[in-house]
């Protein structure tokens, strides 16, 4: 019993440790320009934005009305990576856990991506928590089916769908492990109330034409497929392990399953790595897509490691070598010098702050960079846009209203495409990006308007002429013949094969506020599509290619004449 209470309060101690080291990065060191992103949605808060589910934003909200700038941006993260290290540990059922948690402590250290979650805010980091807070209450429902139980599972299944999308396929996973789960009552009613809880951001998708789930299954999934995506997805599992990833994938293949917990986290490993296995056919995969497999991971290799001496010293061994050079990562993401090359959080406050300057404090519009735009809002107050065309992808600057008040204004435009007229120009250090800029005395944006074709025209192909509507949302009448309007082809894998103007019929149309008009279009005399999957409608504004105003039709192939 005495031993047992000492390596409680050795882990105590331990997690005290790494909560006041978080706490001091999550204050010196700069954001990630995915977190700046982050902070632009905590601005107005909603049910749901364009990338992911609102959690994220929520507590950054929250955390940035305690304390200022980057500290209250992250103020939750080392309180909830504590946490979630406190219920893994509960979750160990093995009698000698409490003579080595100096094991379990260098370990979860040692898990790259896990320990990051202490000190930066991403949408992983609440996601982690209310994964390992799941299987902790589905542990003491299988034991003690109770109300308590069946709400706290409820909770945890819409605490995890609100911090990021994959927490559905924990939650599947977990379920279909155990068929008896679809028998019982309570499992029933903890999936209702996550729904009625989910209800909020379910209106808000519906509202926003499913917006979200449009990008990440089919705006994503849409390359040819090629080798690279393979090796990077399993390169990334490879991270994931850190310098230990052997033994640890062994230890989880190898550990025995003693119950349905058990069960539902071995379900849990092989479906996310079979699924994201299967999404690099189609797609470039992100190694945070799979974090929640960090759950089974630890639980598993660090439960093999009690039970096996050799298996432990190794362990031991490498994670103690990853967690010193871990050490080093974190300290030269907070001092420059240390890194041979420019990180991600190096630089950002002198690079806003000499754009700032010579910008003259206008606000900027930045061409397709909605992260660069994000990062210049969070360290200089001012207003920004990312003004996005099809050579790039929509964001959340697409669906928001941050260009209404810079409409008709003066700006700064900022492309990465050199421009003869350049008045400003700068370099970012990270990845040295330089831009191109120029002042732009009133800001003419449309890319609100919607036109919406008729699948039945491009049945056989696309026609030499058609018709689509066009929706004016603004509080403004828009002459057609301001508008550059042009049509998109794609192949089989949504690669953009060709833009070229379209020509319209009558261009002395007008668009009263809030009115739609029916246009007829044709294609221009000598540009001929050879062949096309998909065709769209967009703007092109200022020298850019053109937007995403028009919805996508497919379309079978066709052979044309040149």
């Amino acid at each position: 019993m005495r031993t047992f209470r000492k390596s409680k309060n050795t882990l105590l101690i331990l997690i005290l440790v790494i909560t006041g080291a978080n706490l001091l990065q999550i204050i010196f060191t700069e954001l990630l320009m995915d977190e700046a992103y982050y902070v632009y949605f905590s601005r107005e808060l909603s049910w749901g934005y364009f990338d992911h589910p609102p959690m994220v934003a929520f507590l950054i909200h929250l955390g940035s009305s305690i304390l200022p700038a980057e500290a209250g941006v992250r103020l939750f993260s080392p309180f909830i990576y504590a946490l979630s290290l406190i219920l893994l540990w509960d979750l160990v059922d093995h009698p000698l856990k409490g003579k080595h948690p100096w094991l379990f402590f260098w370990f979860t250290g040692s898990l790259a991506l896990l320990s990051a979650f202490g000190f930066f805010m991403l949408p992983d980091t609440p996601l982690i928590l209310f994964g390992i807070l799941l299987v902790w209450v589905y542990k003491r429902h299988l034991n003690n089916p109770d109300l308590l139980t069946m709400v706290g599972m409820g909770l945890c299944m819409a605490a995890m769908m609100y911090s990021k999308y994959q927490g559905a396929l924990f939650i599947t996973f977990l379920l279909l492990s155990r068929p008896q789960n679809f028998k019982d009552g309570k499992i029933w009613g903890a999936i209702i109330l996550a729904l009625i809880l989910y209800l909020p951001h379910l209106w808000w998708l519906y509202d926003n034409d499913l917006v979200s789930l449009r990008y990440h299954l089919v705006e994503r999934a849409n390359s040819a497929y090629h080798p690279r995506f393979t090796l990077h997805y399993l390169l990334n599992m490879i991270a994931l392990g850190g310098l230990a990833f052997p033994l640890v994938y062994f230890a989880v293949v190898k550990a025995p399953v003693k119950n349905a917990v058990d069960r539902g986290l071995k379900t849990v490993f092989y479906g996310f790595i079979l699924f994201f296995l299967i999404s690099s056919f189609n797609r470039k995969t992100q190694i945070q897509w799979v974090n929640l497999v960090h759950i089974p991971l630890v639980l598993f290799t660090y439960r093999y490691a009690l039970n096996h001496l050799h298996f432990r010293k190794w362990l031991y061994r490498l994670s103690a070598a990853t967690v010193v050079l871990l050490t080093f990562l974190r300290l030269a993401m907070v001092f420059p010098q240390l890194s041979p090359v420019p990180l991600e959080t190096h630089g950002n406050k002198e690079w806003t702050r000499e754009l700032y300057e010579k910008t003259g404090g206008l606000p900027v519009v930045f061409h397709n960079s909605y992260r660069d735009a994000a990062t210049y809002a969070f360290y200089t107050g001012a207003r920004v846009f990312s003004l996005n065309d099809v050579g790039y992808r929509q964001n959340q600057f697409d669906i928001d209203h941050s260009e209404t008040p810079l409409r008709n204004k003066p700006v700064v435009l900022l492309s990465q495409d050199p421009v003869s007229n350049a008045s400003i120009t700068y370099t970012r250090p990270f990845k040295h990006k330089e831009w191109y800029g120029m002042v732009i005395d009133s800001f003419v944006n449309y890319s609100k308007l919607q036109f919406n074709l008729d699948n039945r025209e491009f049945a056989t192909g696309i026609p030499d002429e058609f018709t689509a509507q066009l929706h004016n949302p603004y509080p403004e009448t828009i002459p057609l013949r301001k508008l550059r309007i042009e049509g998109i082809t794609y192949d089989d894998n949504r690669k953009i094969i060709d833009t070229f103007v379209l020509k319209t019929g009558d261009p002395e149309i007008v668009l009263p506020p809030g009115k739609s008009a029916e246009l007829r279009f044709s294609l221009p005399g000598k540009k001929k599509p050879i062949k096309a999957s998909y065709f769209h409608i967009g703007l092109g504004h200022y020298d850019f290619k053109p937007g995403f105003e028009g919805n996508m039709v497919n379309i079978n192939p066709v052979e044309r004449d040149p």
